[in-house]
C-alpha cells in the first residue's frame, strides 16, 4: 500500500495545533514565573490556561485527523470507482472475445464441412477419371481390334 499523502490543510490544521499547545505552555509559564508561585489565583489562572490550550490544540489535531481520513475515504472511492470502470471495460472486452471465439469456431466449422466435401469431390473426381481413363483403353483396344480386322481382311 502506498503511503498516504497529506493534504495541505492537514499540515496547516497540525501546525496550527502545535502553535496553540506551545503559546499555551508559554503562556501559562510566564504567569507562573511572573507571579513566583505568590499568588494561587495567577497559579490557578496559569494552569487553566494550559489545559485550555493543550485541549484546544488536541481537539485542532483531532479535526485536522477527521479531515485527512476524509480525504483518504474521498481517495479510495475514486479509486475504488476507477477499478470498478477498468472491470466493466474488461468484463464487455472478454464478452466480445467471447462472441468472437463463437463465431470463429462456427467459421472454421464450415471450413471444415467444406474441405471434407471438396476432398469428397476430388475423390469423385478421381473415380471418374479412372473410369474415363479405362473407358479410353477399352476403345483404343476396340479400334486395335478393328484395324487388325481390316489388315487381316486385305
Amino acid at each position: 500500500m502506498r503511503p498516504s499523502t497529506k493534504m495541505p490543510t492537514t499540515l496547516i490544521l497540525l501546525c496550527f495545533a502545535w502553535l496553540i499547545a506551545l503559546a499555551g505552555v508559554v503562556t501559562a509559564s510566564y504567569l507562573i514565573f511572573i507571579n513566583k508561585f505568590h499568588n494561587p489565583q495567577a497559579f490557578i489562572m496559569s494552569v487553566t490556561i494550559l489545559l485550555g490550550s493543550l485541549f484546544l490544540s488536541a481537539l485542532v489535531r483531532m479535526i485536522s485527523n477527521i479531515g485527512q481520513m476524509l480525504f483518504d475515504i474521498k481517495g479510495l472511492l475514486y479509486n475504488n470507482q476507477q477499478v470498478s470502470a477498468v472491470k466493466d471495460v474488461l468484463s464487455s472486452q472478454l464478452a466480445l472475445m467471447n462472441d468472437t471465439k463463437t463465431i470463429l469456431k462456427i467459421q472454421a466449422e464450415n471450413v471444415l464441412n467444406e474441405l471434407k466435401a471438396l476432398s469428397e469431390l476430388i475423390k469423385q473426381a478421381n473415380c471418374d477419371a479412372k473410369d474415363i481413363n479405362q473407358n479410353i483403353y477399352q476403345i483404343r483396344n476396340f479400334f486395335e481390334q478393328i484395324e487388325r480386322h481390316l489388315d487381316l481382311k486385305k
